[in-house]
């Protein structure tokens, strides 16, 4: 049983990205070994609004958009969590 839910918000936080250009965002390596510590005792959530601008605050759309190369990234970085939130 995780002990905790704790919740990370992606850009900003598990990485830096410049002008809401995702692909090329870069992770944030202490952060993510924060995030891996605690995974180990706790459930992770990762928070995303990528592309709800450019989707008028429709949460299907932003999520079909940012699914694939946000849930690339994260496996690319070794980020471990349980579960991803778009919207």
């Amino acid at each position: 049983m995780k002990n905790k839910i704790i919740c990370f918000d992606l850009d900003g936080v598990i990485c830096q990205t410049k002008a809401n250009n995702y692909k090329n965002s870069k992770p944030i390596a202490k952060t993510i070994k924060i995030i891996n510590e605690l995974y180990k005792n706790n459930k992770i959530v990762i928070f995303t609004a990528r592309y709800m601008g450019r989707s008028n605050g429709k949460k299907t759309l932003a999520k079909k958009l940012a699914k694939k190369v946000t849930i690339n990234q994260l496996k690319l970085w070794g980020v471990k969590y349980h579960k991803i939130l778009f919207g």
